[in-house]
């Protein structure tokens, strides 16, 4: 067994990412107040995989990534201010970005892709009834068309939008699962 304070190498860690994706042990999480049983499940997973943690090293680094992933989300969100980065953003996101945007309802995939890819409309400021519906109508005429916005899409995004039928065609385990893995090797590709 590892000691206590003994730092997680990126390999392990990125196991472990891996590991609380998995829908078996999301459902678990989040079905359960008291979670010692999941942390075992996850520290099992992690031995299997080669990797020595006990229960409450799994627990406890599973709070420090998701404090640190929503400080870095609260940072990104806030307007005016430059965006932080973090390693392991898009993989925690992966797993617990739907939790914060849907409060437990998974996102479409293709949905949120576009509507991340798209600028808000700005809503105009009501002043009276009529003049607020001239300024709404006004708006909306001027404001590009969705298939204006959408006309030159880059590659990467065709790519992710390809994905899509097939995602949405797996089961919500193997679903997950696939994200992960996805997420697993655009991080590999990206740090390593």
């Amino acid at each position: 067994m590892l000691p206590k304070g003994s730092a997680w190498t990126n390999r392990e860690l990125e196991t472990f990412l891996c590991i609380l994706g998995e829908e078996d042990v999301q459902r678990e999480l989040h079905g359960s107040v008291r979670n010692a049983k999941v942390f075992q499940l996850v520290s099992d997973k992690l031995l299997d995989a080669g990797f020595e943690r006990n229960t409450e090293q799994c627990r406890q680094k599973s709070k420090k990534l998701r404090v640190e992933y929503r400080k870095v989300k609260e940072q990104n969100n806030r307007s005016g201010d430059k965006g932080k980065t973090w390693k392991w953003f898009n993989m925690m996101d992966a797993i617990y970005g739907h939790q914060l945007e849907s409060k437990g309802k998974e996102i479409d995939t293709a949905t949120s892709l576009l509507e991340s890819k798209l600028e808000p409309i700005a809503t105009p400021q009501l002043n009276s009834p009529a003049e607020g519906s001239r300024r709404a109508m006004r708006a909306a005429y001027q404001a590009p068309s969705l298939s204006t916005r959408l006309k030159e899409p880059n590659p990467e995004e065709l790519f992710l939008l390809s994905l899509a039928p097939m995602l949405q065609s797996l089961e919500p385990e193997k679903l997950s699962e696939a994200k992960i893995q996805i997420m697993s090797v655009i991080h590999r590709a990206q740090f390593n």
